[in-house]
């Protein structure tokens, strides 16, 4: 099996993706792990952040939010019984979010248990669109992945997990395209794993199943000299050794 882990940020890249994966789906069993899309978890962080002081601006950004998962479907999603399928399940979700963003305004805070559930709905959007996309199979991480409840940066219980997995996964035709980023406590709360918890998540699953490969793919080339969305004249780094790769993940 081979499994991919990646961040998607518009339709034009949920299309390359499907190339890619189609593709690789014709030599190898594959599996995907899928982020956000592009800006939706800082998004969903602002919406919850205004519903502390102001329900109905949280709740109108939230709306810009369910129209950019809509039209994403609408083009993403070719078959039109999928294609419903898929538009209630994104109205039902945000119907979901918004209940959230009502509990943190009656509270006037949003804790760390109330952040996790509000944003793993963009992991749990985004792999329900690209598995419609690509006539995959939506996989929810959260009952497979186990966590203690260390809320936002959640640890592994790896043997509960690697458990799940192997009972959870066998070799198949469809191919399983599965929420980044989240887990569950043993008690079924939402965790996250902390940001680029995508990646880790197919490490995770790749090291459960003995994988043969673990693709990272990213709308980047390489690791660059600045984030390329803020500065223009960003340049890819044609040679980076191992430890500067680490400090620079670190800071």
């Amino acid at each position: 099996m081979k499994f991919g882990g990646t961040s998607v940020g518009s339709p034009s890249a949920i299309k390359k993706v499907g190339a890619v994966v189609r593709d690789a789906a014709r030599k190898n069993n594959v599996a995907v792990v899928v982020s956000a899309f592009a800006g939706v978890t800082d998004a969903l962080l602002e919406c919850l952040r205004l519903a502390e002081k102001n329900i109905l601006l949280s709740v109108k950004k939230l709306a810009v939010l369910k129209r950019r998962h809509l039209l994403a479907v609408e083009e993403l999603v070719a078959n039109a019984a999928r294609r419903n399928e898929e538009a209630a399940f994104t109205e039902k979700t945000f119907r979901e979010l918004t209940r959230v963003l009502e509990k943190v305004a009656r509270a006037k805070r949003a804790d760390d248990r109330l952040r996790d559930v509000g944003l793993s709905a963009g992991e749990i959007l985004s792999a329900h669109i690209v598995a419609a996309h690509i006539g995959g199979t939506f996989v929810d991480a959260r009952p497979l992945i186990k966590t203690d409840d260390s809320f936002t940066n959640a640890a592994v219980d790896f043997a509960a997990t690697n458990t799940r997995i192997r009972k959870s996964f066998r070799p198949s035709s469809v191919i399983p395209v599965i929420t980044g980023f989240i887990g569950s406590t043993s008690e079924g709360q939402t965790t996250t794993l902390g940001r680029g918890g995508s990646d880790y998540t197919a490490s995770i699953f790749g090291a459960a199943l003995g994988v043969k490969l673990i693709e990272i793919w990213t709308d980047v080339s390489g690791i660059m000299s600045a984030d390329p969305r803020i500065v223009p004249t960003a340049r890819i780094i044609p040679r980076v050794s191992y430890d500067e790769a680490v400090e620079m993940a670190y800071f």
